[in-house]
């Protein structure tokens, strides 16, 4: 199998301000240079703005730069019921 079609989903936690949207560009860069990812495209969105205006135009992003990662901020803002 090649490690193109494996999951690399990570979670990062922490209190504000240590960086965490850094890290996660540099994850992508790391991805990028291992061949896992076509494109090093960061999308960065809240967890609230996700909730109120859909994932439409950041899926679309990302399918016109052949891929790439989502950041979602404040993630605990997404709130299922």
């Amino acid at each position: 199998m090649e490690s193109a079609d494996e999951r690399f989903h990570i979670l990062f936690q922490g209190n504000p301000g240590i960086a965490k949207p850094t890290v996660a560009k540099l994850y992508t860069e790391f991805l990028k240079s291992t061949g896992v990812l076509k494109s090093d495209v960061v999308e960065e969105t809240s967890g609230a703005k996700l909730a109120s205006g859909g994932p439409r135009a950041i899926i679309e992003t990302l399918k016109e730069n052949d891929g790439g990662v989502l950041f979602v901020d404040e993630a605990y803002q997404l709130v299922c019921q």
